[in-house]
């Protein structure tokens, strides 16, 4: 199983989006700025993350993007099948008719994508969280909200 740049925006995204929507929504140039990645990357990569039900938007001065469920419920492996391409989640040889791909194929390729699927299926976003806090590398949101 091979993962796109696609797949490891929207990991990071949805991880700045759950850091950082305490109560408010998350705005895409926001995101795009503490991820680096690009504002219309971001906007392309939303729409995925929107479309598998991850995520939900709202326009206007208030608007922007949250989490659709709690993090402990969004496993890394949803965000791989609301990214990746049906061609991009198989193996190389899927298709051909030899013998010997196949053979190759069911030894090889399908336990090793059976095993990251797994993971995969076992991290959630909330797990990402709490060994970044763990780690220090997040205390609490990394904007300061403002009262007047």
């Amino acid at each position: 199983m091979f993962f796109s740049a696609k797949t490891r925006a929207a990991i990071l995204m949805l991880v700045d989006i759950a850091v950082n929507q305490s109560s408010r929504n998350v705005k895409v140039r926001d995101i795009a700025a503490r991820t680096g990645v690009s504002f219309k990357y971001v906007e392309q990569v939303i729409h995925s993350l929107s479309a598998a039900g991850l995520t939900s938007g709202e326009r206007g001065p208030l608007g922007g993007y949250r989490l659709n469920m709690p993090p402990e419920d969004i496993a890394v492996i949803d965000i791989v099948r609301a990214t990746e391409t049906a061609s991009a989640q198989g193996s190389e040889n899927e298709g051909t008719c030899s013998w010997i791909s196949k053979c190759v194929d069911m030894v090889v390729w399908t336990p090793i994508d059976e095993a990251v699927e797994d993971i995969l299926s076992k991290v959630t976003l909330a797990d990402i969280l709490e060994k970044a806090r763990a780690e220090g590398m997040i205390d609490a949101v990394t904007e300061p909200e403002y009262y007047i």
